[in-house]
């Protein structure tokens, strides 16, 4: 059973190739990495409730013939009977600075590799008005303004 609260408006999120971006599927990344970092359950990761912030990641080409990625958050703002996600990036780009801070990003349960724990210790690093970046690579050539 799932209580999430579907919404009747349409936000219009950005279409990501127009960036040269994808999204990463959560599960795959895990296992490119050989588990190097945790993500939450399937049931979790289904039941994100309009308000709650997921991390996703986005990947683009390769920089310098390395693996280019951001995990970024992003805080529901609809949620479709698909399954499909409209959130607003809280995240000021590094590697991509071309896609604003505040677009809406569409994505998948399949995409989420973290969700908000209000609970958890880590409370303080989910303010989106912090506006801070994990970069997945090294960025000394792309430095965050």
């Amino acid at each position: 059973m799932t209580n999430l609260a579907y919404t009747n408006a349409r936000l219009t999120p950005v279409d990501l190739s127009d960036y040269n971006l994808r999204l990463e599927i959560a599960t795959a990344r895990r296992r490119e990495t050989n588990g190097a970092f945790q993500i939450p359950s399937h049931k979790e990761r289904m039941n994100l409730q309009v308000g709650n912030a997921a991390q996703i990641i986005l990947t683009g080409p390769p920089v310098d013939g390395m693996y280019a990625g951001e995990r970024v958050w992003v805080r529901v703002k609809e949620i479709y009977a698909t399954g499909c996600y409209i959130g607003e990036l809280g995240n000021r780009m590094c590697i991509y600075p071309e896609l604003a801070y505040k677009s809406l990003i569409g994505f998948y349960a399949e995409n989420v590799i973290d969700r908000d724990w209000f609970t958890h210790e880590r409370k303080y690093m989910l303010d989106l008005n912090m506006r801070v970046n994990v970069l997945v690579s090294p960025c000394d050539r792309h430095p965050c303004p």
